[in-house]
């Protein structure tokens, strides 16, 4: 599968998840609505971390890449992807169902292939990415 593919495969379940939410059970629950803003900002708090000119939405860097290890991404090798999940678990909590449950574990599995083939090509741009990566958890600080 080639790596480009991913990402429209992430988009389509992403897509699927916001069409199936409750946005009512969402905005009228705290705690969703909380996790909900949360992984939003930590979306958006990656990107700027990042540096616009870096972001790619693909798994492969920009040429012109440089290695971030502030923000959030001293504490997790892939923020943006953990944000994700995160929106994706909170769409899921809002209408919670067996077929949303399916997507959203299929999202997972996708978000680490993407992850698993973005370390491996920072691995070969950065000698310096195997150590940082051997410190920092991949998805979820100190755990995973």
């Amino acid at each position: 599968m080639k790596d480009s593919h991913l990402l429209y495969i992430e988009l389509a379940l992403l897509i699927l998840l916001f069409y199936f939410a409750h946005y009512s059970k969402i905005f009228n629950n705290l705690i969703l609505s909380a996790f909900f803003t949360v992984g939003i900002v930590g979306l958006l708090w990656s990107v700027y971390n990042m540096g616009i000119r870096y972001f790619s939405p693909f798994p492969q860097p920009p040429k012109k890449h440089q290695l971030t290890q502030k923000g959030l991404y001293q504490y997790m090798l892939h923020p943006m992807y953990t944000s994700l999940m995160l929106i994706g678990l909170i769409l899921v909590a809002s209408n919670a169902s067996f077929q949303n449950f399916f997507i959203y574990l299929i999202l997972i599995y996708v978000l680490d292939m993407k992850a698993s083939i973005e370390e491996r090509l920072l691995e070969k741009m950065y000698p310096e990415y195997k150590a940082y990566k051997q410190k920092t958890k991949k998805f979820i600080p100190y755990l995973y």
